[in-house]
């Protein structure tokens, strides 16, 4: 296994990749009018030097200051030198240029990837995982669906990519989890549940001594009866983070409830119910830009204030970098 910086003693989760469906990078237009924005911003603000420059873009929200990001699901979880990913959207990129400084230049590393499902933006950054291109390094990939292997074969086909996933030089090996038994890797006890997504989507969640992390993406809940949502109140229960599919807006979940996606407000009342400490929003539309995204956040707390208050539970929103500990 590659070497951490820190060696995290908390759980420590990092997103490399929050956007559903395609990466969506900013356009050129958009870039030019944040730049605009945050330079009026900046009227009486010290900018003469670039350290005084760079403190108050840090001040700044992420909206103003940076952006959500672009990248697909890929989510890291981390403690005391052990590591699990989740999900090899196009954030795996990213996260294993970072691996290679951290030694799996060398070989010998080791990274384990759970996958929720093998729609294209849950494991388009595979083919360009840096890791996979080192002998010696050790791969391996865990998921409840079927003919994993395969799904993954497929993306390497000679007419989508230049390289067949046997020619990739890492020692990558496909792992069968059964969505009824509880698994253990590296500390964590591992638990699933099956989502409603068009060929199924699984939740997994994550428990050691730290804490507890559920990653619920690709999610719709179009049945919101008692009955029907008591098994994801269950699986919910108390978790310290919930990573939630909140791909829509309210009335887009309505006009397309057969995609298999969810809403801030539905999450954010399966969390009071669950009695959830964090809500993480996630899996943003790729049509909603930073604008709209802020919108919604802010939107979604003011609801949490309408139907829980004085309850303690948060609302974040994830974007590319957000790093949280628990």
């Amino acid at each position: 296994m590659a070497p951490l910086c820190g060696k995290e003693l908390n759980m420590h989760v990092k997103f490399w990749g929050v956007r559903g469906s395609v990466p969506s990078p900013l356009s050129p237009e958009k870039l030019e009018q944040k730049m605009v924005d945050l330079l009026v911003s900046a009227k009486g603000v010290d900018t003469s030097t670039p350290a005084a420059v760079r403190r108050f873009v840090r001040s700044r929200p992420v909206f103003e200051g940076g952006t959500v990001g672009g990248n697909t699901p890929c989510v890291e979880v981390t403690e005391g030198g052990k590591r699990l990913v989740i999900d090899a959207g196009s954030g795996l990129k990213e996260l294993g240029r970072r691996l290679m400084d951290e030694g799996m230049a060398q070989g010998g590393g080791q990274v384990d990837i759970l996958m929720s499902h093998t729609h294209w933006d849950h494991v388009c950054g595979f083919p360009f995982f840096h890791p996979a291109f080192v002998p010696g390094n050790k791969i391996d990939i865990w998921g409840c669906h079927t003919h994993l292997k395969d799904r993954f074969r497929n993306q390497h086909h000679e007419f989508n990519f230049p390289v067949l996933l046997e020619n990739m030089p890492a020692d990558i090996r496909f792992n069968k989890l059964s969505p009824s038994k509880q698994k253990t890797l590296h500390g964590f006890n591992i638990n699933t549940l099956k989502l409603v997504h068009p060929g199924d989507s699984y939740a997994y969640k994550l428990k050691n001594s730290s804490g507890t992390l559920v990653y619920a993406s690709d999610a719709s809940y179009n049945n919101p009866t008692p009955r029907h949502m008591e098994k994801y109140y269950d699986f919910y229960r108390n978790v310290d983070i919930l990573i939630f599919d909140a791909h829509f807006g309210l009335i887009e979940s309505f006009e397309k409830s057969d995609w298999g996606h969810s809403t801030p407000f539905i999450g954010v009342d399966i969390a009071v119910n669950a009695g959830v400490k964090r809500i993480v929003l996630f899996h943003h539309d790729h049509l909603s830009d930073d604008g709209r995204l802020q919108e919604k956040f802010e939107r979604s707390k003011s609801y949490l204030k309408h139907v829980a208050s004085g309850r303690s539970c948060e609302v974040i929103l994830a974007h590319d970098g957000l790093e949280l500990d628990i």
